[in-house]
């Protein structure tokens, strides 16, 4: 009994990393295998192509994706992807003239992006995000949305297979202000 428990936290595990991994390769233009403490961005136009990318491809998911992943639905409706960012209330920046203010109260605006539903024949131009960023007052952007798949492997062995629902942070921090902008995906897990 010890032994099955064992391989099946192993195999919940195992499957959680290959799907962090699986993501990354979808969300993150241009991710490569361990580079993760190096993948960032540094110019405006790059955080809002990587922005772009990520959210495009979540919009095609169905069609890119060799995993069964799906969109999470509650009753009929499938769950948006939630993009936020916080950033400084108000503020200037001069760095020229070494002067600067900020106030220091964080503020948090969020729009929601609609997957498709799965009768739609949706083009799959460039989606445009109505995102506006300043920079100088920008200390995160997240994107957060809600995936299931379902882990096949255990019916070969005829047991019934687990259902998992994924909630992927894809998380664009600026905490710094250093002119480098990390990009880093996180993967909480549940089972059904």
């Amino acid at each position: 009994q010890l032994v099955l428990f064992g391989l099946s936290n192993q195999m919940v595990v195992a499957f959680k990393e290959e799907n962090t991994v699986a993501f990354k390769h979808l969300f993150l233009k241009g991710y490569m295998d361990k580079k993760d403490e190096t993948y960032a961005v540094y110019r405006q136009t790059e955080v809002y192509d990587h922005l772009s990318f990520a959210v495009n491809q979540y919009l095609q998911l169905h069609n890119i994706s060799v995993g069964n992943h799906a969109y999470e639905t509650k009753g009929a409706e499938q769950t948006a992807m939630k993009v936020c960012q916080q950033f400084y209330k108000q503020g200037s920046i001069f760095p020229g003239n070494d002067t600067f203010d900020i106030d220091p109260e964080i503020e948090t605006d969020c729009l929601y992006i609609e997957p498709p539903l799965p009768l739609d024949n949706p083009t799959f131009g460039e989606s445009k995000l109505n995102l506006t960023i300043d920079f100088y007052r920008l200390i995160i952007i997240q994107l957060v949305f809600k995936l299931k798949a379902i882990n096949l492997q255990t019916v070969r062995h005829h047991e019934l297979p687990d259902c998992y629902d994924f909630t992927v942070m894809i998380t664009f921090d600026n905490k710094a202000h250093s002119g480098r902008i990390r990009i880093s995906l996180e993967n909480d897990i549940a089972i059904r």
